[in-house]
């Protein structure tokens, strides 16, 4: 990490993205296309008239799309993030998270670009009680955090112009495009159901596609390289105390929250995730460029804009 400020504008930039059709990419692509003078956004699956079709496991239209645009800021958003897949199947995990985000970061070298990596929190054990910082040590669980932990050390010995950044318990997007815990926890809301289950066993920070999207273009303005956490403040909390807080959002004071432990969900979750996968954002804070918000307050930005129909849907008995 450097110790320099803002010294370059987007404007003029040329922007390759992939993975843009999902919960980071839906905020990503048009706060680019404000600012930027270029943006190819490619996904494999096409969501948004906007996307063009790349898997990135197709490293000839990788090199081709390279050859084009001569692209000068690459943001690779793609990933395997489904834990259970990546558990399931090792081989397609490394593929997609670690053999095509080798692949990226050669062709950002060869082509002089800035690299942007999203990685994870499952990169750690989970086995301290304080959040972790940019220089704990790394000891994954699973295998999705074990290939993007790889996959952070190739971008790193392959790119000197690179920015990792480490993401919590993401939410963003809406219904569409948000499968994550916020999102189940909403659709149960929807369908009201009597009883929530939520565990107590595990705790982390979540995070806001919609923040990190600003402050990731943010930090692609200056010069300051190397490895960020970028989760919301506001605490650490469990599973059980984002589903509350989730509830009370909602107002749905009808809907009983009880607690378990992980082992309620062992067949539907069974890849073995870290007891703690909370992380706080020193390097940001350091240079000043922590643009987080706290997760409580925006949860009460994202359900009322995106999830209007999970508040106030009580049913008379």
């Amino acid at each position: 990490m450097t110790d320099k400020h803002s010294e370059r504008s987007l404007t003029q930039a040329r922007v390759f993205i992939t993975g843009c059709g999902g919960m980071l990419g839906n905020y990503t692509y048009p706060f680019a296309k404000q600012i930027c003078r270029t943006v190819l956004a490619t996904d494999k699956n096409l969501t948004e008239p906007w996307l063009e079709h790349l898997d990135v496991r197709d490293y000839a239209k990788l090199s081709q799309i390279f050859k084009e645009i001569k692209p000068t800021l690459v943001l690779h958003l793609a990933a395997e993030t489904d834990c259970e897949v990546c558990e399931a199947d090792p081989y397609l995990s490394w593929e997609v998270n670690v053999r095509a985000t080798r692949e990226i970061a050669l062709l950002c070298r060869n082509y002089s670009a800035i690299m942007v990596f999203i990685s994870t929190a499952a990169v750690f054990p989970g086995e301290q009680k304080a959040p972790f910082t940019e220089t704990d040590r790394p000891s994954p669980t699973m295998s999705y955090g074990f290939h993007k932990l790889e996959a952070e050390h190739h971008v790193r010995s392959i790119s000197d112009k690179h920015y990792i950044f480490r993401a919590g318990w993401m939410m963003g997007a809406g219904p569409k495009k948000d499968k994550k815990y916020t999102a189940k926890i909403l659709r149960q809301i929807i369908e009201d159901r009597p009883v929530i289950y939520a565990v107590t066993d595990k705790q982390g920070i979540p995070g806001y596609t919609k923040d990190f999207a600003r402050n990731m273009l943010a930090m692609a303005e200056t010069e300051n390289y190397g490895t960020y956490h970028m989760v919301c403040s506001g605490g650490v909390g469990t599973r059980y105390d984002v589903a509350k807080e989730i509830l009370m959002v909602c107002g749905r004071t009808d809907i009983e929250l009880r607690e378990v432990d992980s082992s309620f969900f062992d067949k539907e979750y069974f890849a073995p995730r870290p007891s703690s996968e909370a992380m706080v954002n020193v390097n940001l804070n350091k240079i000043g460029m922590n643009l987080q918000r706290r997760w409580q307050d925006v949860l009460r930005e994202y359900i009322p804009a995106e999830w209007p129909h999970a508040i106030g849907q009580a049913q008379s008995t």
